[in-house]
């Protein structure tokens, strides 16, 4: 009798070990079907925004890719069209400047001219008077010549 109430024992136990063992995973079940169901709506709603974030950087990539290219090509305008300018400046102040050392020549010239003028015509009136009164002449080397 006792063995055979152990045995009945045993059976039980592994009867309640094996019902325990089932209702554990089936609940573990449902805990996955609905751990998985709320991980899916996360993932889902990461992966929404994980796009939105990507689309959000592409989109400012974009612009400031084109931005990058307008100030480019506005830099590169304008640098273009300051060159020409200064070109044309540059020329105005090579043409202003070669104009100036010319005055500037022709104002030293005419200070240097202007005295050695002066005396010539001193000189030359002075021969003229001598002319008129009647200077001496000397004679040199075979040829008459006033003093």
């Amino acid at each position: 009798v006792v063995q055979k109430r152990i045995k009945q024992m045993i059976g039980c136990c592994k009867a309640f070990l094996e019902l325990r063992k089932r209702v554990r995973l089936t609940r573990a079940e449902k805990r996955w079907e609905f751990c998985g169901r709320v991980a899916s709506i996360l993932a889902g709603t990461v992966m929404r925004h994980l796009v939105l974030a990507r689309e959000a950087i592409l989109k400012r990539k974009r612009e400031a890719g084109a931005l990058a290219l307008q100030s480019y090509f506005r830099g590169n305008y304008e640098r273009i069209r300051y060159q020409k300018h200064i070109s044309k400046v540059k020329k105005a102040c090579k043409m202003i400047w070669i104009s100036y050392r010319r005055w500037n020549d022709r104002v030293e010239l005419q200070k240097w001219i202007d005295p050695k003028v002066e005396a010539t015509r001193k000189r030359k009136e002075a021969e003229r008077k001598k002319k008129r009164r009647g200077g001496k002449t000397k004679e040199i080397r075979g040829r008459k010549i006033k003093t």
